[in-house]
């Protein structure tokens, strides 16, 4: 386990992280600022705890920067600040993107661009968002979500306390709708 006090930065475009085993987890009780290079491959497993922002900074036209936060398997990012945000420079299905995340109870999470999570997505505190937030896998919480647009590929499960999104798209196959 590594506890970052401060900020988490990687930087110059060639700057990475890895964390590849269940058990490696990375706290960061300030901002995590994404300025490197690829992680495709290199977050795998594991858990970002994550008390402050998160920014990935990237062109979208460069192959190499656009990956700058790639996270895969079973890799989980937990929001448990107070007020955090979450800013993409480039979140497309071949640039950065969430696998599995976490907002913790109490916690309100404000999206400033597009973001995509390409796990399950739990929401017990809660999240805005001015972008869209596309979801490869189920939505489900006791939280609050507000939303211009929410893509979902999997299931959106019934339950949140508050559910204010100007238009959702179901995405994926045979999709159920819980009432």
């Amino acid at each position: 386990r590594v506890r970052v006090r401060g900020d988490f930065r990687t930087s110059g475009g060639t700057g990475t992280f890895s964390m590849t085993s269940p058990s490696t987890e990375l706290e960061v009780l300030g901002n995590a600022i994404i300025a490197g290079g690829s992680t495709q491959g290199r977050l795998t497993a594991g858990t970002l705890q994550l008390s402050g922002n998160l920014q990935q900074i990237a062109v979208c036209t460069d192959a190499q920067l656009r990956q700058q936060l790639v996270m895969t398997g079973t890799y989980t990012t937990v929001f448990k600040g107070n007020a955090q945000s979450v800013q993409f420079g480039c979140a497309t299905d071949q640039g950065s993107q969430l696998n599995q995340v976490i907002v913790n109870a109490g916690t309100t999470v404000n999206l400033m661009t597009d973001v995509l999570v390409f796990g399950q997505t739990l929401i017990e505190g809660n999240v805005t968002s001015r972008a869209s937030l596309v979801t490869g896998g189920t939505v489900t919480g006791r939280g609050a979500i507000a939303s211009r647009l929410l893509w979902v590929h999997g299931e959106l499960m019934p339950g949140f306390g508050s559910y204010v999104v100007e238009q959702t798209l179901f995405t994926g196959p045979s999709q159920p709708i819980h009432g």
